[in-house]
C-alpha cells in the first residue's frame, strides 16, 4: 500500500492512456514513478488529465513534517527543473520517483502548452 507523502492518505492508482500513476484524492498531489512524468509530458493534455483524475473533493488532511517516498519510504527532497522555474517538486534520490502537488501538473501543463 502506497501512502500521500503529505497527508498519509492510501494512494489510488489511476490509468492516463497507457500509464498508470498514484495520486492522493485528500490532497490533490500525484506520485509519478521513474520516467512517468516525462511519458505524460509528451502526451497532449495528459498532465492536465493526470491531475484532474485526483482533484481533492474533501478538506485537505493535515501535513505530515517530513515527506517519505510511496515507493521505497527514504526522504523526499525537494526540487526544481531549471525550465520550471517556480515549480518546487519532491523525488525520490532512491528510487527515482517525483511527487506532485495539488496543483503543480496544472501547472507544468500550462507552461509546457
Amino acid at each position: 500500500m502506497r501512502l500521500c507523502p503529505v497527508c498519509r492518505t492510501e494512494l489510488r492508482r489511476e490509468r492516463v492512456r497507457e500509464t498508470a500513476i498514484d495520486g492522493c484524492a485528500g490532497c490533490g498531489g500525484v506520485w509519478l514513478d521513474k520516467a512517468e512524468l516525462q511519458s505524460l509530458a509528451n502526451g497532449q493534455m495528459d498532465l492536465w488529465i493526470a491531475a484532474r483524475k485526483f482533484s481533492r473533493k474533501t478538506p485537505a488532511a493535515p501535513a505530515v513534517a517530513e515527506r517519505l517516498c510511496p515507493s521505497c519510504g527514504i526522504r523526499l527532497e525537494p526540487f526544481e527543473y531549471a525550465s520550471l522555474s517556480g515549480i518546487e517538486l519532491d523525488r525520490c534520490i532512491g528510487c527515482g520517483g517525483i511527487w506532485a502537488d495539488g496543483g503543480e501538473l496544472e501547472e507544468i501543463d500550462r507552461r509546457l502548452a
